[in-house]
């Protein structure tokens, strides 16, 4: 390695670099601050953002939502939009795919539904992760 005693300590405590590498200028590492992968929380960030827009434009292109089973599905329609593009982004896995739930109507107590409130939509997602490192074994023979 190239690194110094002092760089060295900053990669233990999980420092980026760039560096040349094959004939490629790569970034290593990845981790965030807070310990995590980066792709995760631009994945997490991108998620929170896009969902809210979705809801928000459901909410906006429509002269009212109904506070019925129809209006619920239309709140959860980009939501699960979202979810299905983080699959494609690869960000998500495929198998199981993710999933959106909300109460339905005749659950929601009159308190929240005379505040227009729609309570415990959800969604799960798996994060499809990413490869690193590869180790790879072979045996070459006459």
């Amino acid at each position: 390695s190239n690194f110094s005693e002092g760089e060295k300590t900053l990669l233990e405590d999980g420092a980026n670099y760039y560096r040349e590498l094959g004939g490629l200028n790569l970034t290593f590492q990845g981790i965030t601050p807070g310990n995590e992968w980066i792709d995760v929380m631009r994945l997490v960030d991108w998620t929170e953002a896009r969902v809210t827009e979705g809801v928000l434009q459901t909410l906006a292109a429509n002269e009212k939502i109904p506070y019925s089973n129809t209006g619920i599905e239309l709140i959860k329609s980009p939501i699960s939009a979202v979810l299905v593009a983080g699959v494609g982004n690869l960000g998500y896995l495929a198998d199981p795919a993710p999933t959106v739930t909300a109460p339905k109507a005749s659950a929601v107590s009159a308190g929240d539904k005379g505040l227009r409130t729609l309570p415990d939509v959800k969604f799960l997602a798996y994060l499809a992760g990413a490869i690193h490192t590869v180790v790879i074994r072979g045996i070459v023979s006459l």
